[in-house]
């Protein structure tokens, strides 16, 4: 008996798994433009084609110039106000790390540590902490430009996504860590793009 259960419960699972696969094929179908709102669609594997909509993959023509412009302004700003030198707090031990490529204080902040290291190797003008400084900003424009991405997702809205990219961007704590070599700029992007890959990824089908 517990046998016929096990064997029951199995052809259960596998009856399951099939169903799921057709649904998942159906809707395969329909975003390669193999199914009409003519055809007819049966079973567990129906789809509402006047209500289904897939998230696009690229950025259209709005967003594009959107994001440029947000990230070249939010950019020349923080250059025009960023340190030139050796800003205060954690900078200096951040700076020196990189220049040594050795390991800061806990966590150690690797991920920094290799862009700074790559940027005051490769980049050919300009001081160690300038070049440093020039990375946060770098990151931080990208920073904003997600940002905008995930309000005008959320709000369906360009001026409030613009708004907010702005708003957050040259608020006070994120512009203050944008002009210094800091690893609160990469932070932000890191935090963002999770935020954005999350909204991708749950309205992906």
């Amino acid at each position: 008996k517990v046998q016929d259960d096990a064997k029951g419960s199995l052809k259960l699972s596998y009856y399951n798994e099939y169903k799921s696969y057709l649904r998942m094929a159906k809707k395969l179908r329909v975003l390669r433009g193999k199914i009409t709102k003519d055809d007819k669609v049966k079973d567990d594997a129906k789809i509402n084609l006047d209500n289904y909509s897939a998230e696009p993959l690229f950025l259209d023509f709005n967003e594009k110039v959107l994001a440029i412009m947000i990230y070249l302004s939010s950019v020349g700003i923080y250059i025009y106000t960023m340190y030139p030198g050796l800003p205060g707090g954690d900078s200096g031990e951040l700076m020196a790390t990189a220049k040594e490529f050795g390991v800061s204080h806990p966590p150690g902040y690797p991920t920094f540590t290799i862009l700074a290291a790559l940027m005051i190797n490769l980049f050919p003008f300009g001081t160690t902490a300038w070049k440093t400084n020039l990375l946060s900003t770098l990151i931080a424009g990208f920073a904003n430009v997600v940002m905008y991405l995930n309000v005008k997702r959320f709000t369906g809205s360009d001026g409030v996504g613009v708004l907010t990219a702005g708003w957050c961007g040259f608020s006070r704590i994120f512009w203050m860590w944008s002009i210094q070599g800091e690893v609160f700029s990469l932070s932000n992007f890191f935090a963002a793009s999770i935020m954005y890959v999350t909204w991708r990824f749950a309205n992906a089908e």
